[in-house]
Parts: C-alpha cells; structure tokens; sequence
C-alpha cells in the first residue's frame, strides 16, 4: 500500500474534495482519475487500519455490473484470486413449497456475480489510488466545518499535523450513514428502525457451496449464505432485535442448530461458524443527494437493508456515474451536472431502495394465507421466463442506464475537453 497522509502543509486549492476512503470514495476518486483532476481525499481512519485476512473475514458481493466496474478501474487482476463466482441464486421461504433458481448460464454469462473479501477489495483500492499523482490524501483526518458560495466549497480539517483548509469546486462526502458532511451542511435524514440486526459471520457447510448462494426468507427475517473461497460461506442472517443478544451469547453448536432449523439442509449440517458480529437495522436515507457544490454518495445518501446484498452495488454505481457525467463537464460542480445526476440516478435508487425496504415486510407477515401466496409468487417467477429474466438482469445492474464503464469499459466523453 503506497497511499500516504501529507503534512498540513499540502495545496489548499483542487477541484474535488473526497470525504470518506471506504470502498465507494475510493472507486469515485479512481475512476476521476484519468480526467485530469486534482483531487484531496479525506479519511477518518488510518489508511493502513484494514482487517487481515483470515477465516472471520468480512466479505462484499458484487453484482455481474459492478464486477465490469471494477474491470474498468483496473482492479481485477489484483482481486481475482480472491474471488467467489457465484454461478447460481436460490430462494425459498421457510415452511413454504415454491422456489426460484437463477443460473448463469441460462443468462449466457459465466457467472452472476462475484463474492470479494472486504481486505483484499480495500487494499487494491488503496494500492491503485497510491499511483495517482494528482491525488492529496489526508488522513487520519476529520472534517470540522464546510462552507460554500457559488464558486467553491471551503472544507476545513483538522489532522495530526494540526489543522488544514482546502478550497474546491465539488465536495463529495462519503462519509457512512452519520455523514459529518451532511450534518455539517444542514441536510436531513429519513429514518425508519426495522427492529432488525443482522448477525454477521462466517459458516461452513458439510457441503461445498460450489458457486451457490441462497436467500432463505424466514418469519423472523432473511438468511443469506454467499459462497466463499475454501467451502466456507459467509452469513448474514436477520434476527428481530430483541434477539440480538442471544445469537451472540448462544454456544458455537446451538447457534449452528438454530440456522439450520431455518435454513434446512441444503448444504448438509454446518460444521463451524467463526466470530459472530450484530448489526441494527435502520433505513437511513438523506432528503437531498445533491445540496448546493456538495454531492452524497453510499451510506450518506442511503443505507438500506442488507437483503439481497444491495447496497454496496447500488453505490458504486452511483459513483462511476458521477464520475462520467463530470467526465465533460467545464465546471465539476456545477448546478446543471449535480441535477441531472440526480434526476439520472433517481428512479433506479428508489427502485433498489424501495425492494431492499419491501421484501423483509413481505416476507416477515403472518396474516393466514399469505405464505402460500408468497409460495405461489415464487414458483411464478421461477416458471416466468420473461419475468425471470427481467429480475436477473435487474440484479445484475444491467438495463439500459447502466454506467458506461460497465458496458463500454471506459468514461463517455474520453475524458475532460
């Protein structure tokens, strides 16, 4: 990793200010790299603080699109080794009869997607952003004030090396769901409280996955099993927040039984699971994602329910979209651009936000009847070929808006005039 902090010191004056390293600043940054911009990235953490490889991993899928994405950056041939394909999907619901299978091939792909360890994803984002030589990074850094005007955004920070201010004409914060930013700015949230926590960790099965995932709705919430390398799987499984506690406490082998009872044997009895986190569940969505020279992006514009693995890919591309509509653009914030990023981007976003919101509440009903119904619609959509085909390629963020560097592989426009 070659990406480094700067002294207070370093220019004041650039065009964009990053706020946030994670995965979806750092694609931003790399994919408005090669238009030319001189670009200050701000990050809370140190950069070097990312989780070591090992069995308790955390892990991200990626959808068939975001995969060409990351293709488009340059980073595939550092993360391909790490890489899960999944090559078929699963879903079923708990006590019910139909089911829905999605196979590559059937889609004429080899694959639908791919399972990434965070680790390996994180460090080839930062590998690639130490090469950029218009990039400042400041971090560990945090931002203590914002102001704008008509012309600029002023950004001051504050680092181990004492204070900084930072003059630009686009500020982006990617900041996580408490975006300081947007605090900063004025800009208020939607939040709902599922009463949901996801429970994360690694399982693994007696059966090999073998490029299958599966999406197990339950009364109490969904469970998902993602494929990973050495016949592990990595889970979230969605409990009520009142027991929260009690999958965290509960022994290593009656923590097993109780997914099991849920998720059937599919994949025979599981064998081990490793450290097991808690997540609470809130649907936080910003009122605006464009406010004056200021854009939000990933968990500050949207943090959603991790059903169906949703987020992350609806944030990257958002990103390489904004990253293309500045592509030819004389000015990166300019009103017109910033608006019609967000008329661009917003149908799709509510689409995503709106079946990440909907398929715990319908799945997680009881009134009589309605399993047998949910049954019906999944088997429907099974024997559906249009309709199959239609939501797998919603799935895999191919229509007709995609981001041109999942279809063409580079930015429209070449570059900046």
């Amino acid at each position: 990793m070659s990406v480094h902090a700067v002294r207070s010191s370093g220019p004041a004056d650039c065009d964009v200010v990053l706020v946030g390293a994670g995965l979806v600043g750092a694609a931003l940054a790399l994919a408005l790299a090669p238009q030319g911009l001189r670009i200050a990235l701000i990050e809370a953490q140190p950069l070097g603080r990312m989780e070591q490889p090992g069995y308790d991993e955390r892990s991200t899928a990626l959808s068939f699109a975001s995969v060409q994405i990351l293709r488009s950056l340059g980073l595939w041939p550092a993360v391909a080794a790490h890489a899960s394909p999944i090559r078929h999907i699963h879903v079923s619901q708990q006590g019910g009869f139909g089911v829905s299978r999605f196979d590559a091939q059937e889609m004429g792909v080899d694959v639908l997607g791919q399972v990434l360890p965070n680790h390996a994803l994180i460090s080839a984002f930062l590998d690639q952003l130490g090469r950029q030589a218009d990039l400042v990074v400041h971090a560990p850094a945090r931002v203590t004030a914002v102001h704008q005007d008509a012309e600029r955004m002023r950004v001051r920070g504050e680092g181990p090396n004492g204070s900084f201010e930072l003059h630009s004409r686009l500020l982006v914060a990617a900041d996580g769901a408490e975006s300081t930013v947007r605090g900063l700015l004025g800009v208020g949230v939607t939040r709902r409280e599922y009463g949901q926590s996801a429970i994360i960790a690694n399982v693994t099965p007696s059966i090999a996955p073998q490029g299958r995932a599966f999406e197990r709705f339950t009364p109490d919430g969904p469970i998902a099993l993602l494929p990973l390398r050495d016949a592990r799987c990595a889970l979230v499984w969605t409990l009520p927040s009142l027991a929260q506690q009690w999958a965290l406490e509960i022994s290593d082998k009656t923590f097993l039984g109780e997914l099991e009872s849920r998720f059937g044997r599919r994949l025979g009895p599981f064998q081990r699971v490793g450290h097991r986190q808690a997540y609470p569940l809130t649907l936080v969505r910003s009122r605006r994602m464009v406010e004056g020279r200021a854009v939000f992006l990933g968990n500050a514009a949207h943090a959603i329910h991790p059903v169906a693995g949703l987020g992350f890919n609806l944030a990257l591309r958002e990103a390489v979209i904004l990253a293309e509509m500045l592509a030819t653009a004389q000015d990166p914030g300019d009103r017109d651009v910033l608006e019609a990023f967000e008329q661009r981007i917003e149908r799709y976003q509510d689409q995503i936000v709106g079946l990440s919101n909907a398929l715990p509440r319908l799945f997680g009903q009881r009134f009589p009847g309605l399993g047998h119904a949910r049954s019906l619609g999944l088997l429907g959509l099974d024997l559906a070929p249009g309709l199959k085909t239609g939501f797998v390629l919603h799935a895999m963020g191919l229509d007709r808006d995609m981001p041109a560097l999942a279809r063409t592989g580079s930015l429209v426009g070449g570059g900046r005039p």
